[in-house]
This record gives structure tokens, sequence and C-alpha cells, in this order.
């Protein structure tokens, strides 16, 4: 993320599920939570590796891609039963 200068670092989600399962499910249902945590945690964890690229940038970014199991929606799934949680939704628009 630094090398490339972005503010988005993108998460793999089966490291979760290989490392932490409990927290995948957490980071699923619970993601406004958990996605202030993660935020909070990044800018830390670049903030002790180079101090000048945060002071370049107010805010980072988390991102996610694999599998997100049942939260992989269509526009037509997508529904009420899915706010405030992390969904993967695929379809042409």
């Amino acid at each position: 993320m630094i090398s490339n200068n972005e503010r988005r670092l993108i998460i793999d989600l089966s490291r979760f599920r290989d490392h932490l399962p409990n927290k995948k499910k957490t980071l699923l249902q619970q993601f406004r939570e958990e996605e202030v945590l993660l935020k909070l945690a990044l800018k830390q964890v670049v903030e002790t590796i180079n101090l000048e690229y945060v002071n370049r940038y107010e805010e980072f970014f988390v991102g996610f891609e694999g599998s997100f199991g049942s939260h992989n929606v269509t526009p037509q799934t997508l529904n009420s039963d899915y706010i405030h949680k992390l969904v993967c939704v695929e379809g042409v628009v």
C-alpha cells in the first residue's frame, strides 16, 4: 500500500478464516464497529512504518476480497437485513 502511494489496504477474507475464524464472522455481521477499529489499527501500523506517509494523509481505508459466503448477494437480493454488515454485491450495472 505504501509503496504504491495508496490509502486503501485490501485484505483477503481467507486470512481471517484461516487465522481468526471468529473475527471473520464478527467482521461480516458487525462491520460498522469493526471498520472503525480496523482503520485505526491500519493507521497505527503505517505510523510505525513511515511517519511521513501518515502525515501526508488524514485517513486510511480497508477493502476486502475473497469469499463472502452468504454475504455475497446480487442487487435483487440485497435488502435491509444487510444494513451495517459487510457484503459483496455482484451484478451488472
